[in-house]
């Protein structure tokens, strides 16, 4: 696993600089998005299969290292963006690719690029929430780790699309193009559950048991809604707290008189005959 995921780094960093050895003639700002952008795409990959690297015995700390890493991805898509913005500015160009005769493709390249910013950023936002989280025994947004793997693949695809609105030769746009696919492909099942269990890098018991207690926890919030609410708004505000919570990291807090082990079955109980009920 460890001798996979490095290839994939040392190939991201290859490309890197292959890719940007290419564009070296641009104007500056121009030059400047590129870089920005490789450079974020490099970190992105690298930070997903961090992982699976043997650079340390404690999960918190590779935690550490793969928030550090994307978050300088962020930063780096930033400046890249920034660059583009200005650059299309002294040009008097359209922010989002409009510009009379420019390829179709690179107008779906530049949509599809404030596409990618704004997941990167909210995804970034999910991340700290959910690596502060953890560290006060809170388990927030399970799904951050399918959303960063699917934004490496749209990232990846961005870039191959617009590689086509460039004079590139066939060999070289085959290179550059495929070499980021298939990069970003490899780090995508390195960074996913197969990949984490070849690595031995599955949750751990400590990990279970907050989510067990999660899920328990919820039920309890809903006995806690049905002194104050009807049942069925009971069981439309468990489903709204739970997808604040795994949105935003939003915790709701409700009281009950009764005890926690009364309070389990009863709020089963009721969301069993809320779900029987007619609508």
């Amino acid at each position: 696993m460890a001798i996979w995921a490095f290839g994939v780094v040392g190939l991201a960093v290859a490309l890197c600089i292959d890719c940007a050895a290419q564009f070296t003639a641009m104007p500056v700002l121009f030059f400047g998005h590129i870089a920005a952008m490789l450079v974020c795409w490099c970190l992105m990959t690298s930070g997903s299969v961090i992982y699976g690297l043997p650079v340390s015995k404690s999960r918190d700390t590779v935690r550490a290292m793969h928030a550090a890493i994307q978050t300088c991805a962020v930063l780096a898509a930033v400046v890249g963006y920034c660059c583009i913005f200005r650059n299309h500015q002294l040009m008097g160009g359209s922010q989002l690719g409009f510009d009379p005769g420019n390829p179709p493709a690179k107008t779906a390249h530049a949509l599809l690029g404030y596409v990618v910013l704004g997941c990167m950023l909210l995804q970034a936002f999910q991340g700290w929430s959910k690596y502060l989280g953890l560290q006060v025994g809170k388990i927030r947004h399970l799904a951050h780790p399918v959303n960063g793997r699917v934004l490496l693949v749209i990232m990846a695809l961005n870039m191959a699309l617009v590689l086509t609105t460039f004079p590139l030769s066939q060999a070289l746009f085959i290179r550059l193009a495929g070499g980021i696919l298939l990069t970003s492909a490899a780090a995508v099942i390195l960074a996913g559950p197969a990949g984490k269990a070849a690595a031995r890098e599955a949750v751990g018991t400590d990990e279970a048991m907050l989510m067990e207690a999660e899920k328990v926890r919820g039920h309890v919030v809903l006995a806690g809604f049905k002194p104050f609410f009807p049942h069925k708004v009971c069981v439309f505000l468990f489903h709204m707290k739970r997808v604040l919570t795994f949105c935003f990291g939003v915790s709701i807090k409700t009281s009950s008189n009764n005890s926690h082990s009364n309070e389990v079955p009863r709020a089963r109980a009721l969301e069993s005959e809320a779900s029987r009920s007619p609508a």
